[in-house]
């Protein structure tokens, strides 16, 4: 079994992380991803939209951060870090990502 980033990066650890990360939960309570499929549900984790990879400068910055809940950060999240878009539809059956083949004209 394999560790985890959030127990392996020190960075979590940090005084500022925990700012940071109870700030969006704050602005944004619930999972963007749910929200964009017609869902509320409550984030508990606060997402690294474009993943930092050892950059101080992408880890601590807001604009770089999205509320999701569990569920969508170990599933949705990893079929976009893998596949290259984000999985699902919209209550009206359109591609969550407009970069989907499906949603392209």
């Amino acid at each position: 079994m394999t560790k985890s980033i959030f127990s392996s990066h020190p960075w979590y650890h940090t005084t500022l992380w925990r700012k940071l990360r109870k700030n969006q939960l704050d602005k944004e309570p619930l999972c963007y991803i749910c929200l964009r499929s017609g869902r509320e549900r409550a984030a508990t984790i606060c997402d690294h939209h474009i993943p930092f990879v050892d950059s101080w400068e992408l880890f601590i910055d807001p604009n770089n951060h999205r509320s999701v809940c569990f569920s969508c950060h170990n599933s949705a999240k990893k079929v976009l870090q893998t596949r290259g878009v984000m999985p699902g539809c919209d209550i009206e059956g359109n591609p969550l990502d407009p970069n989907h083949s499906w949603g392209r004209k």
